[in-house]
C-alpha cells in the first residue's frame, strides 16, 4: 500500500513562490500571516489569478498599501482595507463593437446565497463582478448594527473556490457540493450559463494528494457537475493552471 504524501510543506518554498508571483505584478507580500494554512491560501489565491491571466485576461493589483500586496486572510475586516485582483477581458462583436469584461478576485469575501435572500456564507475565494460589493447594516445580523457588513450579491458572483490545507477525503468532497447549491445553485443544477467570457469552474483546492477511493469521487462528482477539485495542490501548485494544463480544467459562463 502506497502511503499517502503528507499535505505539508516547507512554509520557505510558500513564501519564495508568493513573493515571485507578486514581484510579477510590482508588488510585495505584506507580513500578515504565521500558519502554513494561511500561505497555502495565498498560494492558492495567486493560482487562480494566474489561470485568468493564462486564459487572456489582463490582471492588475490593485489597493496596494505603500507597494504591498495585503491578503485578506479571514472574513473579518472591510474589502476596502485589503488588496485584490482585477481581470479583463475585451471582446468584439459584429459591427465592430468591441466590450471589456471586468471582474475582481477577492480572498474572504461574504456572498449571498443563490436560494434565499439574506443568508450568506464566505468562500476562501470569489470572482465578482466589478463593482459588485454591496453593504448592510442590521442589528439582527451583525455587530447590533454599528458596523457595515460587506458581501457580494447572488448576481455579480462568477465562480468562487475553497481552499483546505489537507489530504482529501470523502465527507470534505461531498460538502463542497453542499456549498456550490447553496451559493451557484444554477451550477449543481446544470444549469450554468454558456456566455463568454469563460471562468473557471467552482474549484476545491487541496494540499493534499487522495487515495483510490478519493479520486474516484473526484471522478464522479466532476462528471456530474461543472465544477474542479483539485488535489496534491503542494506538489504541482502551477501546474493545473498553466497555459497547457489550463486547457483541461471546467470553466462556465459568466451569469
Amino acid at each position: 500500500m502506497i502511503k499517502p504524501k503528507s499535505p505539508f510543506k516547507d512554509k520557505a518554498l510558500l513564501i519564495y513562490e508568493i513573493t515571485t508571483f507578486l514581484a510579477k505584478h510590482r508588488s510585495y507580500i505584506a507580513s500578515q500571516a504565521n500558519r502554513i494554512s494561511d500561505y497555502f491560501e495565498m498560494s492558492a489565491y495567486n493560482s487562480i489569478v494566474r489561470f485568468y491571466e493564462n486564459n487572456g485576461y489582463h490582471v492588475q493589483a490593485v489597493n496596494l498599501f505603500n507597494g504591498s500586496f495585503k491578503y485578506k486572510l479571514s472574513p473579518t475586516g472591510y474589502p476596502e482595507r485589503f488588496s485584490y485582483f482585477v481581470v479583463q477581458k475585451e471582446y468584439n462583436f459584429r459591427g465592430g463593437k468591441k466590450h471589456k469584461y471586468e471582474f475582481e478576485i477577492h480572498h474572504n469575501l461574504a456572498v449571498e446565497s443563490s436560494i434565499d435572500k439574506g443568508i450568506y456564507t464566505t468562500p476562501d475565494i470569489s470572482v465578482i463582478s466589478k463593482g459588485g460589493i454591496k453593504s448592510l447594516r442590521d442589528y439582527r445580523y451583525f455587530f447590533s448594527g454599528h458596523r457595515a457588513y460587506y458581501y457580494a450579491c447572488t448576481e455579480s458572483l462568477q465562480t468562487f473556490c475553497e481552499v483546505k490545507n489537507l489530504n482529501p477525503f470523502p465527507e470534505l468532497l461531498f460538502n463542497f457540493t453542499g456549498l456550490v447549491s447553496e451559493i451557484m445553485n444554477e451550477v449543481f443544477l446544470g444549469k450554468e450559463s454558456n456566455s463568454r467570457p469563460k471562468h473557471i469552474g467552482p474549484s476545491l483546492m487541496l494540499s493534499g494528494n487522495g487515495n483510490y477511493h478519493t479520486r474516484k469521487i473526484q471522478k464522479t462528482l466532476t462528471d456530474r457537475l461543472a465544477i474542479n477539485i483539485f488535489f496534491g495542490l503542494f506538489f504541482k501548485a502551477a501546474q493545473p493552471f498553466s497555459r497547457y494544463y489550463s486547457k483541461r480544467v471546467i470553466k462556465i459562463g459568466s451569469r
